[in-house]
């Protein structure tokens, strides 16, 4: 009798527990019929691999630490353990010196081609065409065959075979101007090539008419090819060409000429001259001939000294 009475109370008690728990569900049942249903989502998961990359520069790592040498080369030793704690500015690695120097050396010389290619001058270029000397002379009067006989013969007969020439041409025009080109081999110093032609021109002077000689031969170091033109002209037409071909001739050619590298600086355009022209028949009456005209026209020319007024020795009140 006294073992039955507590089993009879467990029993009550499980007995209420159960219907209180059934009496909740079937209320929960009750709410959930009546609410509407969640709208869901769906979306495609794709997976893919994805690098992680971390590097400690100046931070200290908590757990672990990959530890690589940021110069390319070889690794005579590493000076540090795995695991050991390192210190800031403490060398990690020893490099191989040679191929750090090689590594360096490049990017020197890549460092130094760049920063002077914009400084590179045309002269500092490797010569690859053969330097040029050039001769000119002017025969006032001749067609070009009398320049030829008279003026290009000589100089040609000792200009030919100068030290280091490879071959020569030149040229002659009927209005009495002739210009000759002698061309070196590759590598010859220009100036050298050029007194070389000069003593020769030299020796052929004695042989040329006067006119020429006192009009004077010119030996100049060239180019074979032209460097640059520039043209000059009035903005608003009230100077015509001769002026205009004057005034370069006079205040740029020489400032052009002066600059280093320059060879030479022509001009082309018409220039103040005077022509006469001579009537044979008038001529042949009178019994002059052409040089009689040019001796008269050079006295006209001729710019004599006249002193100076009130220089010593001079008189008393004078």
């Amino acid at each position: 009798m006294c073992l039955a009475g507590p089993r009879r109370q467990r029993s009550r008690s499980f007995g209420v527990s159960v219907a209180i728990v059934m009496a909740t569900l079937s209320a929960g049942s009750e709410a959930l019929a009546e609410m509407p249903l969640p709208v869901v989502s769906v979306t495609t998961i794709v997976v893919s691999d994805t690098s992680l990359n971390s590097e400690f520069i100046g931070v200290e790592a908590k757990n672990a630490v990959d530890i690589r040498a940021r110069v390319d080369g070889f690794l005579e030793k590493r000076l540090f353990n795995e695991g050991q704690i390192v210190a800031e500015g403490q060398d990690l690695f020893a490099i191989e010196r040679a191929v750090l120097e090689i590594v360096l050396t490049a990017a020197q010389a890549r460092l130094g081609d760049a920063a002077g290619c914009g400084r590179l001058q045309l002269a500092q270029f490797p010569p690859i065409t053969p330097p040029e000397v050039q001769v000119t002379a002017s025969y006032p009067g001749a067609n070009a065959s009398v320049v030829m006989d008279s003026v290009g013969a000589a100089i040609e007969e000792q200009v030919n075979g100068v030290e280091h020439m490879l071959y020569m041409s030149s040229t002659s025009t009927n209005s009495g101007t002739y210009s000759l080109t002698v061309t070196f081999a590759v590598g010859t110093d220009p100036s050298i090539a050029q007194v070389n032609v000069q003593n020769r021109v030299a020796m052929a002077t004695a042989r040329l008419p006067p006119t020429v000689t006192q009009t004077g031969v010119s030996v100049r170091s060239r180019s074979t090819s032209m460097l640059m033109g520039v043209a000059v002209y009035s903005p608003k037409g009230t100077r015509d060409d001769i002026f205009i071909s004057n005034f370069v001739s006079i205040n740029v050619r020489d400032a052009i000429a002066r600059v280093r590298g320059v060879g030479d600086a022509g001009v082309f355009g018409p220039a103040y001259s005077m022509r006469i022209w001579m009537n044979p028949d008038r001529m042949t009456a009178l019994g002059i001939t052409a040089a009689d005209l040019t001796s008269a026209v050079q006295v006209q020319n001729a710019q004599a000294s006249v002193g100076q007024i009130g220089s010593a020795p001079a008189q008393k009140g004078q």
